[in-house]
């Protein structure tokens, strides 16, 4: 490896950053040596934590689903958004749509709920949050109630949202021109869109 190539770097410090998320997922990880794995490589400047890149994020719910069961289709989908962000934003976009649809069948299947293909995503997503509990009327009373269900229903929003800009824009569909309004900023936003879905799900399959 030419480890003066910054792609190169790139790609080992996703790998490393992969492999320790996994690692700190599994039951017997030696916290002590995560620790001196993250201050060795700040001290080149560099993290292994999840931030606001895509990338990082994508790491990061990697090692979620890893500790998970049945999260097969929920991994491929990870890597297939990881491999379209770099370079196109109309891929990443459907992609993106197809890792809220895996995880949203992952959750219903983990709840004993039926899955079929023929189900789009706004309604799969709505049987999982309902699986979830994360419904506005299952949401228990509370002080702060009102803005829970304010903040669930824009999280849930922004699948539907997702979905169609994948039906005009992504790689779903023989489209009859390029969209020129579709930059990588559009095709990072729409695998963060996605990431926060999907990582609030996982988290409560998790518990």
């Amino acid at each position: 490896m030419d480890l003066t190539d910054p792609d190169v770097v790139s790609q080992v410090l996703r790998f490393t950053a992969r492999i320790a998320e996994i690692y700190a997922a599994t039951p017997e990880a030696d916290r002590s040596r995560l620790v001196r794995l993250r201050n060795a490589l700040s001290d080149d400047g560099y993290s292994v934590e999840p931030t606001g890149d895509p990338v990082a994020m994508i790491t990061g719910l990697w090692a979620k689903a890893s500790a998970l069961t049945d999260t097969a289709a929920v991994r491929a989908e990870l890597l297939r958004l990881e491999r379209a962000l770099p370079t196109d934003p109309a891929v990443a976009i459907g992609r993106a749509k197809n890792l809220v649809e895996a995880t949203a069948k992952a959750v219903l299947r983990r709840y004993g709920q039926p899955v079929t293909d023929s189900e789009n995503m706004p309604a799969l997503v709505h049987r999982a949050s309902m699986a979830l509990g994360v419904v506005p009327n299952q949401v228990p009373a509370g002080p702060h109630r009102e803005e829970i269900v304010r903040l669930l229903g824009q999280v849930k929003a922004i699948t539907q949202s997702l979905a169609e800009l994948r039906n005009d824009v992504g790689d779903g569909h023989g489209a009859s021109q390029v969209p020129t309004d579709i930059t990588p900023a559009h095709g990072r936003l729409a695998a963060r869109a996605a990431l926060t879905w999907s990582a609030f799900a996982l988290d409560l399959t998790a518990v």
